[in-house]
């Protein structure tokens, strides 16, 4: 288990966090976390290579009793909640890196920023296929959000 950073931070990227190293399984064996995981959603895929970083989100949030999207698409969080600032535990959402991707786009949670580098680490899954912390630029960012009660 991975401990928190702080006692201030959400509880839903505490628990987040605590599932680093989760993974996909390749070809035809699934891995039954990352099920539990697209469970969270309207979707409810039963494969772990159906696009899951949406599903990780909604999965967190929900463990820890806030009402998530209970969407597969990546892009439901775009207009989630409320805009934050980037600080822990707040939501962002990453556009497509490639125009001609089908990808629509990633959700992760903010663990960390580095303004001098430009860059934000977030914890979310499906990041190289597992649950990871992950450094990507703020530019990149399309939007941040932050649940409301």
């Amino acid at each position: 288990m991975i401990p928190p950073k702080s006692t201030d931070e959400p509880s839903w990227l505490t628990r987040a966090r605590r599932e680093i190293g989760v993974l996909e399984y390749p070809g035809k064996r699934n891995n039954v976390r990352v099920l539990q995981y697209h469970q969270a959603t309207r979707l409810r895929a039963t494969s772990d290579e159906t696009a899951w970083c949406a599903a990780f989100v909604c999965w967190a949030l929900e463990e820890e009793g806030v009402v998530s999207t209970r969407s597969a698409a990546a892009r439901s969080y775009r207009t989630y909640g409320r805009p934050s600032e980037l600080v822990p535990g707040a939501i962002v959402y990453f556009l497509p890196t490639d125009p001609d991707a089908a990808s629509p786009g990633h959700v992760a949670f903010v663990d960390r920023v580095d303004e001098t580098l430009g860059i934000v680490w977030v914890v979310g899954g499906n990041q190289g296929n597992k649950v990871s912390s992950a450094a990507r630029r703020i530019a990149d960012v399309a939007a941040c959000r932050w649940p409301t009660f």
